[in-house]
């Protein structure tokens, strides 16, 4: 699928969605950005 490839290469989650997949693309986008916000929280500030 387009959309890992284009987040990877985009080096962030909100990438154009794929024609004709939008809500496909936008699940993935959107799991992508939780699992990096998750992340995130879990790293260490010092």
């Amino acid at each position: 699928m387009k959309i890992p490839g284009m987040i990877v290469e985009a080096q962030r989650a909100d990438v154009d969605a794929v024609s004709g997949a939008t809500n496909s693309s936008r699940v993935i986008m959107n799991a992508v950005q939780n699992a990096l916000d998750v992340s995130m929280d879990g790293e260490d500030d010092s």
